[in-house]
């Protein structure tokens, strides 16, 4: 399960079509809302963090994958992380953040 940072949507991830087929790798990415060619939620619908993990799950449940590896990029971190959380029983290993746009609690971003 591929989680992109900003603005990346799901075409992205056919740059790797050669590399994956070559590990025997499925890539799967799905385009939050608002992203890509998806809409956004109706007014007053959650669409935070939390409950995209729970879009992610059900497009596993609908393709019945029952385990992924988890790779994020960027913005992505927060969103796999939480989906990472949720379902902790179908990640498959770790979860790999590349270039993770997440701040570690406790810690100032201010320059000394």
């Amino acid at each position: 399960m591929v989680f992109l940072g900003l603005g990346g949507v799901r075409y992205m991830t056919a740059l790797y079509d050669e590399m994956a087929s070559a590990l025997n790798l499925r890539l799967i990415c799905i385009d939050r809302w608002g992203v890509g060619r998806t809409s956004e939620p109706p007014p007053g619908t959650s669409r935070g963090v939390v409950e995209w993990a729970g879009v992610v799950e059900e497009v596993l449940d609908q393709l019945d994958i029952g385990h992924v590896s988890v790779l994020a990029h960027s913005a992505g971190a927060p969103y796999a992380m939480a989906f990472a959380q949720r379902v902790s029983n179908r990640v498959h290993g770790e979860v790999c953040l590349l270039a993770p746009w997440v701040a570690e609690a406790g810690m100032s971003t201010r320059t000394p």
